[in-house]
C-alpha cells in the first residue's frame, strides 16, 4: 500500500514537473513569437518612415526646381508632376510593392491627354520603385510638352510610345506626328532635365530629336535583378483604353462634393468654383452626403470613396437611381471599386487641376475652350 501510494506521488511530482517544464516552453515559444513580431513591425515602420521620406523628398525637389511664368502655371505644373507620382505609387501599392505594371502606369499617365490620340505596343512588365517613378514623370513630361507645343496640340497629332527589353534594359520611344513643325529648344527647360538626369541617375540615357514630322525621344533604363520579366507577347493597344468612362456628361454647373479630408474638400470646392461650377457641399460624413444626394438637385457629384472607414457607395447608387453623373476620388486604385461601378471615371489622389478640368471640360461646352 506505501508502495503505491509512493508511485503515485511520484507520477503526480512528475506530470506536474513535466507540465510546467511544457508551460515553460510554450512561453519562450512564445515570446520569441512576439520577438519576431515586434521585430517585423519595427522593420516595416523604418520602412515607411523611409518611403515617406524619400516621396517628401522629391515632392520637395519638384516644387523648387519647377519653374513658370506666372503662380497659375507653376500651380498646374507642380500638380501634374505630382499626379504622375501618385500614379507610380499606387500601383506599387496594389501589387505590394513588387512592381509597378508599365502598361497600366503608361494607360493612366496619358489617360488625361486626348484619349485615342496615343498608341502604345510592348511587353508586359514590372518595374522597381525608382525606375517607376522615373517613368511616370518621363511620360508625363512628354504628354504636356505634347499638348502644349506638339503632336497633341493638333486635332490631327498622334503619338506612338513602343519599348521593348533589349539586354537587360528597357527601352522606349516616344514618336510625336501630324503635329506642328518644331525646332530644337535653346536651352533645357526642367522637363528635359527631368528626363535626362532620371536616366543618368539609373544608369541609362535619354535623347531627342526634333524632326519636322515631331519629337522622337529615346530613353533606355537599365532593369534591376528584381524586375518581372514580361509574360505576354508583344501587342498593339490604344492607349489610354479601357471600359472605365474618362468624363462626365453635365447638363448643368451644380456639383455636389463629397470629402471628409477639410484640406482637400477646400481645394476641390475652390478649384471647381474657379471653373464656373456651384459647389454642393463639401460633405464629409455618409449620413449628411446621402441625404444631399437624395434631397438636393445637382447635375454631377465628386465622391471620395472612403469617408472616415466608411464607403460611398450608397451616395453612389443614390445618385445613380437619379441618372445623375458621378466620379469616384480615391487613394486605393481601381481595382477595390466594386463591378457595378465599373464604368464611372476614377480620379487619383492627388487630384490637379487639369485632370479635373479634363473630366469636367469634354461634355461641358462652357469649358470646351478651356481644355
Amino acid at each position: 500500500m506505501f508502495l503505491e501510494q509512493l508511485t503515485n506521488s511520484i507520477g503526480i511530482v512528475l506530470n506536474s514537473i513535466a507540465a510546467t517544464m511544457q508551460t515553460e516552453e510554450l512561453n519562450r515559444e512564445l515570446e520569441n513569437r512576439v520577438a519576431e513580431r515586434t521585430s517585423e513591425l519595427e522593420f516595416l515602420a523604418r520602412e515607411v518612415d523611409h518611403r515617406a521620406k524619400n516621396i517628401l523628398s522629391v515632392v520637395q525637389s519638384i516644387c523648387r526646381l519647377s519653374k513658370a511664368e506666372d503662380p497659375e502655371a507653376y500651380m498646374s505644373a507642380v500638380e501634374g508632376r505630382i499626379r504622375s507620382l501618385s500614379i507610380a505609387h499606387t500601383l506599387l501599392s496594389e501589387s505590394r510593392w513588387e512592381g509597378a505594371d508599365l502598361r497600366k502606369l503608361v494607360g493612366q499617365v496619358l489617360a488625361p491627354y486626348r484619349p485615342g490620340a496615343t498608341s502604345t505596343e510592348g511587353p508586359d512588365i514590372l518595374l522597381e520603385p525608382r525606375t517607376a517613378q522615373t517613368i511616370g514623370l518621363t511620360l508625363h513630361e512628354l504628354a504636356t510638352n505634347a499638348a502644349k507645343y506638339g503632336a497633341l496640340t493638333a486635332s490631327s497629332g498622334t503619338v506612338t510610345l513602343r519599348w521593348n527589353i533589349r539586354n537587360a534594359a528597357l527601352n522606349m520611344s516616344w514618336e510625336e506626328a501630324g503635329g506642328p513643325s518644331i525646332r530644337r529648344p535653346i536651352t533645357s527647360g526642367y522637363g528635359m532635365r527631368v528626363i535626362g538626369g532620371s536616366a543618368d541617375q539609373l544608369g541609362g540615357g535619354a535623347s531627342f530629336e526634333w524632326r519636322s514630322s515631331g519629337l522622337r525621344c529615346s530613353l533606355v533604363i537599365p532593369l534591376g535583378a528584381n524586375t518581372k520579366s514580361p509574360y505576354r507577347s508583344f501587342h498593339e493597344e490604344r492607349g489610354g483604353h479601357s471600359a472605365r468612362s474618362t468624363a462626365l456628361a453635365i447638363g448643368g454647373n451644380r456639383v455636389l462634393v463629397v470629402e471628409d479630408e477639410p484640406l482637400v474638400a477646400m481645394n476641390l470646392s475652390t478649384s471647381l468654383a474657379e471653373l464656373g461650377f456651384h459647389v454642393v457641399g463639401p460633405f464629409s460624413t455618409l449620413a449628411k452626403a446621402a441625404a444631399a444626394a437624395a434631397e438636393m438637385e445637382v447635375d454631377a457629384a465628386l465622391l471620395d470613396v472612403n469617408l472616415s472607414g466608411k464607403v460611398v457607395y450608397p451616395v453612389a447608387d443614390i445618385l445613380a437611381s437619379k441618372n445623375v453623373p458621378f466620379a469616384f476620388i480615391t487613394g486605393y486604385g481601381t481595382a477595390a471599386l466594386p463591378d457595378k461601378c465599373a464604368n464611372a471615371p476614377v480620379l487619383q489622389k492627388p487630384v490637379d487641376n487639369e485632370t479635373l478640368q479634363l473630366l469636367l471640360a469634354q461634355n461641358h461646352p462652357s469649358l470646351a475652350k478651356l481644355a
